[in-house]
C-alpha cells in the first residue's frame, strides 16, 4: 500500500479517488476529494463546475493542493451565508456525479 499525505490519511487508511470528507459546523462546511491520477482530478474538477451550474445561488471557494507531481485534493468551502439545505445538497450532488457512495 502506497503511503499518501492529506486528508484521508487521518483516517489510518488508503482512500485516493472516489472517496470524500464531509464536515459540516455551524457557520461552515467542507468536502475534501482526493485524486492519485491526472484522469480523476479532471473528473473532479468536471464534477465541481457541473454542480455549480446546476446550484448557480451557491457560490463554494475551491481550493487545490497538490501533495506531490500526481496526488492532491480538492477542497470545496461553504460558509454559511447559504440554506444548510443547499450547502447538503450541492455536496449530495457532487459525490453522486463522482460515484462516491459512502462519505467519512
Amino acid at each position: 500500500m502506497k503511503k499518501t499525505k492529506g486528508p484521508f490519511s487521518v483516517h489510518k487508511r488508503q482512500c485516493v479517488d472516489k472517496c470524500a470528507i464531509v464536515r459540516m459546523e455551524e457557520s461552515y462546511s467542507r468536502v475534501a476529494l482526493e485524486y492519485g491520477s491526472d484522469e480523476y482530478k479532471q473528473k473532479v474538477i468536471n464534477a465541481i463546475e457541473q454542480v455549480k451550474k446546476e446550484f448557480p445561488d451557491t457560490k463554494p471557494y475551491v481550493v487545490e493542493k497538490k501533495f506531490d507531481d500526481k496526488n492532491g485534493d480538492f477542497s470545496v468551502e461553504f460558509e454559511h451565508e447559504y440554506e444548510n439545505r443547499e450547502v447538503g445538497e450541492f455536496i449530495e450532488r457532487l459525490v453522486e456525479i463522482l460515484g462516491i457512495g459512502k462519505c467519512e
